[in-house]
């Protein structure tokens, strides 16, 4: 999946999530946090495994349960003890979601999906070229650019841009969290002459 799909898939489920268990959208602090969560596994193992060569592939160390469960438990509890629980929850579901996003992105391409891909080390992980960042980053985007020009990728463009589009509406109907926006008491101390 591409960082943005990542980003919409787990903002959606996260807003859902404090919808029903707390009643209310996200904060600017848990968005934050699901953001950074939703792409942390792509920004250790790519670069990782394409500028350094110590990792077999673009999709392992992070991407893998084995370090995802135990980091997102870790999370939980720290936040917990901080006082700030749902915290710990907001980035635990950026990068879980990130799994489960990778474990069924193979469907988009008709490809069976996989749990593989976040089993490793235990399931080997597609060995990735140590070629560097840049380089595999638009070898890559250049198949995804070729892919949208078939039929299979118009659909697909389509059904990304409903929820690329959902996910930016929710998140502006949740308040656009995240977002520094002025309040309305510092916009009337700039305005009035008074304060």
């Amino acid at each position: 999946m591409w960082p943005w799909e990542h980003l919409a898939v787990a903002y959606v489920g996260y807003s859902i999530l404090t919808r029903v268990v707390a009643g209310r959208p996200p904060t600017a602090s848990e968005a934050l946090l699901v953001a950074f969560g939703s792409q942390i596994p792509d920004l250790i193992d790519k670069p990782l495994a394409w500028q350094f060569g110590v990792l077999p592939s673009g999709v392992s160390l992070a991407h893998s349960i084995f370090l995802a469960g135990p980091v997102s438990i870790a999370a939980v509890a720290v936040a917990r003890l901080t006082r700030r629980p749902v915290a710990g929850v907001a980035f635990a579901v950026g990068w879980l979601s990130h799994l489960v996003g990778d474990v069924y992105y193979p469907l988009v391409y008709a490809d069976a999906y996989s749990w593989d891909v976040v089993l490793w080390p235990v399931r080997p992980a597609a060995t990735s070229p140590s070629v560097g960042f840049a380089r595999q980053f638009w070898t890559y985007f250049d198949r995804y650019l070729e892919f949208l020009t078939s039929p299979a990728g118009l659909a697909y463009l389509g059904l990304e841009v409903a929820v690329l589009g959902g996910a930016v509406l929710l998140w502006v109907f949740d308040g656009m969290p995240g977002l520094p926006l002025p309040n309305a008491s510092s916009d009337a101390r700039q305005t009035d002459p008074e304060s």
